[in-house]
């Protein structure tokens, strides 16, 4: 077996990995979400999150001396009417950090 070809099955096998666990992110963003609309009474519209936002944390306040990534979400949701509204949502690793809306009628 050639150096280039492992290489190459390594490399992929990371890709998938990483691939996987933005998934299995994604996934627990979408509950999460669901949930919290459910409590509220509100309609998350198009049963969608759009990830706005990626990016590396050194040990912070939550897990000090531990890497984590910051995954944001945007998605919309209805109070009942026409009007869209939006909201974020926040996870540093799997852990929800923050879950803002926007203003909206009740």
């Amino acid at each position: 077996m050639s150096w280039s070809l492992l290489f190459t099955v390594l490399l992929l096998g990371v890709g998938y990995w990483g691939w996987q666990r933005q998934q299995q992110a994604k996934m627990l963003a979408l509950f999460i979400v669901r949930r919290h609309c459910r409590q509220l009474g509100l309609q998350l519209l198009d049963d969608t999150l759009v990830m706005c936002g990626i990016r590396l944390l050194a040990g912070r306040w939550l897990d000090p001396g531990r890497w984590n990534l910051e995954r944001r979400y945007r998605f919309e949701f209805a109070s009942g009417g026409a009007e869209r509204y939006e909201g974020e949502l926040v996870l540093h690793g799997r852990r929800l950090v923050s879950l803002d809306l926007q203003p909206h009628h009740l």
